[in-house]
């Protein structure tokens, strides 16, 4: 597969003298095309101030950012799925899902078929003409996956978006993302903090620790399906588990 993101030798540093505080440092990471790729590491790490240097919202103060993805009317192919939703409370489902394209240069007639199509990847046709306060957690999560995929992106960035949901929805939108992934081969880079999330959701885990963060260590999931007892996943965890320990980060973290 072809490699269409590349970070090499990445450093962050927000600060200057003795104010100055490294947040990443010599850190290395390639995302092949169609690939689902998981980015798992105790709070505070850097995990999402790495997506932003992927996203360009954010210079590194060191290193390369190579994204080889089309841009697409003046805008690289991508998009970044947040923790919180972030729904605009005065837009309807569908207004929510059109906000990312009405700087693209779309006719009426494409938002709308962009935005109906969205709306069916994530389930949520007969939600279209409902406010933000009128569906649930879970679905106010889809609602942003959806505003995410309108723009068609190429790489597919999640910023821990079911962190905040309970148990039993968590798992149904990770089965849900799994089949989204499958039918339309995107390039996914998905960020959390729970292991056993990671290893039911990704071809390979990097861990992210340390401070300043860098990679400390890169693990692959066994074969698909993943299953969530099986005793490989459970090894696995296991491994993760350690290599956070070796640097001390691992308090309170989920498996």
């Amino acid at each position: 597969m072809a490699v269409i993101a590349e970070l090499s030798g990445i450093g962050l540093a927000f600060g200057r003298g003795a104010e100055r505080t490294q947040i990443l440092e010599g850190l290395d990471l390639s995302l092949a095309s169609g690939e689902f790729v998981v980015i798992v590491g105790p709070s505070g790490a850097g995990k999402s101030t790495l997506l932003r240097v992927l996203m360009e919202l954010v210079a590194p103060s060191a290193g390369r950012v190579r994204v080889d993805i089309p841009h697409q009317r003046g805008r690289r192919s991508m998009a970044l799925v947040f923790q919180d939703a972030k729904l605009l409370p005065w837009r309807r489902v569908s207004g929510n899902v059109a906000f990312g394209l009405e700087g693209l240069g779309l006719s009426h007639g494409e938002i709308e078929a962009r935005v109906k199509a969205a709306l069916e990847l994530v389930n949520l046709s007969a939600q279209s003409a409902r406010w933000p306060h009128q569906i649930s957690g879970g679905q106010r999560q889809r609602v942003g996956l959806a505003r995410a995929l309108a723009i068609e992106p190429d790489l597919l960035l999640m910023d821990e978006p079911f962190g905040a949901l309970d148990a039993i929805t968590r798992a149904t939108l990770q089965d849900e993302l799994l089949s989204l992934w499958r039918r339309t081969g995107k390039t996914v880079l998905f960020v959390t903090h729970d292991i056993d999330e990671a290893i039911y959701l990704a071809d390979r885990i990097i861990v992210l620790a340390g401070s300043p963060a860098r990679v400390q260590g890169t693990f692959a999931t066994p074969e698909r399906p993943h299953l969530r007892a099986d005793p490989r996943t459970w090894r696995l965890a296991s491994d993760i588990r350690a290599k956070l320990e070796e640097n001390g980060e691992l308090v309170d973290f989920e498996i």
